[in-house]
């Protein structure tokens, strides 16, 4: 498995007769797959903001594999391993859910996690160096399926202005209701909460800020 570096056979058959794969597998057999259907797809490889990202340390980013497809006459984003389920840090199990959001990604939300080794595949106008790709904030998935906007920052590592007072603005494009719960953890350990110093104010009927 992933965590015991065993990959296995991760070749279309072996991942049919095997029923499991790391990031190489699915993309071997999701290509496969189209390529009996006479789509055009390719693996994709390069770095992830993964299992394990610490922020700022370009060691911790994982070697990871993608694909990307010929469809609707232009070319897309698609991320089978992700888009299969997760695993979570505490007990190092994967857990199934298809999550519909990593096919067809727009190019300008899943560079934030994924930077290929060929540039001309992040399919942005202008494509992000591994600096710029690292100084982007890494959210969670639910980020971007309410439609968040973060007004008021847009790098991962916030300087504040002052010593005693950081404030971050938000927007939802998309939930005009929108409620906002923050929780603040200690840099150098992240299972510890900031209690007792965090203050959400709604302004518009789709922002929100927090003060901490």
């Amino acid at each position: 498995g992933y965590f015991s570096s065993a990959f296995g056979d991760n070749t279309t058959h072996g991942v049919l007769k095997s029923g499991r794969a790391v990031c190489a597998g699915y993309c071997n057999l999701f290509v496969d797959l189209c390529t009996r259907m006479s789509v055009k797809a390719y693996k994709v490889s390069g770095k992830a903001k993964g299992l394990g990202f610490r922020v700022g340390q370009e060691q911790t980013l994982l070697n990871h594999a993608w694909v990307l497809v010929r469809c609707e006459n232009k070319w897309q984003l698609i991320e089978p391993t992700w888009s299969a389920g997760s695993t979570l840090n505490a007990d190092k199990q994967f857990h199934a859910h298809f999550e519909s959001y990593w096919f067809f990604t727009p190019p300008s939300i899943f560079v934030h996690d994924h930077l290929p080794n060929c540039d001309q595949v992040q399919l942005l106008r202008l494509p992000l160096s591994t600096s710029e790709f690292m100084a982007l904030p890494k959210f969670d998935l639910k980020y971007f399926l309410v439609d968040l906007e973060c007004l008021s920052h847009r790098k991962a590592t916030i300087v504040p202005k002052t010593t005693n007072s950081l404030k971050l603005e938000f927007r939802s494009l998309t939930h005009r209701d929108l409620q906002l719960i923050v929780t603040w953890y200690d840099e150098a350990r992240s299972d510890v909460k900031l209690d007792g110093c965090v203050r959400v104010q709604k302004r518009e009927q789709n922002e929100a800020s927090s003060t901490s």
